[in-house]
């Protein structure tokens, strides 16, 4: 009996130190907040997503980046939007009509968008009793004053091009091209 434990805890230890050996997925771009202009006003709606964790989560894990997914009520079907990893953001071009937003592990939120509109989408942690990770509509006021500071994330798009993969079909959105900006010094 002991040997066969010692097997096992020895098999854990291994386990353990060979996951943290894994690379992180690394989604930020690296360039800071830089407010949008929503080049298609005339048919597409500009939502900012966010996610920018609370002061009770530090420290206690290092919670990998959320995957924001996207489906309308004529399809069950989800499509992957945007990753976001702590202390980030992204703008994204939606077609106008009801969207419903949410992450794997938590809730979602439904908003109907119309064209030539700034929504805000947060995907967030909460502590109630249990750790739970949703999404929710922030007001844009509010949004931009979080955003600001925070890491523009890649889209999907450009991680599947830096992963040599092909893009994804992305049905009623599409990722807002942004330029390079030049930090200040």
């Amino acid at each position: 009996m002991g040997r066969e434990l010692i097997k096992v805890l020895a098999m854990f230890i291994l386990a353990g130190a060979v996951s943290g050996c894994a690379k992180p997925l690394l989604v930020g771009s690296g360039q800071k907040f830089t407010q949008v202009v929503n080049p298609e006003p005339d048919r597409m709606s500009l939502v900012y997503f966010l996610r920018k964790d609370g002061a009770l989560s530090k420290g206690l894990v290092d919670f990998p980046p959320y995957l924001v997914t996207k489906f309308t009520p004529l399809s069950a079907e989800k499509f992957p939007v945007i990753i976001l990893g702590d202390k980030m953001y992204r703008p994204m071009l939606f077609e106008p009509g009801e969207v419903t937003f949410s992450v794997i592990t938590g809730g979602s939120e439904t908003i109907k968008l119309k064209s030539g509109e700034t929504r805000c989408i947060e995907a967030s942690r909460s502590f109630r009793g249990i750790v739970f990770i949703g999404v929710s509509e922030l007001p844009l006021e509010k949004c931009l004053q979080e955003i600001d500071g925070l890491e523009l994330a890649m889209t999907i798009t450009q991680l599947r091009r830096r992963n040599g993969s092909t893009p994804l079909l992305q049905p009623g959105f599409k990722d807002l091209e942004l330029e390079p900006t030049i930090s200040p010094k």
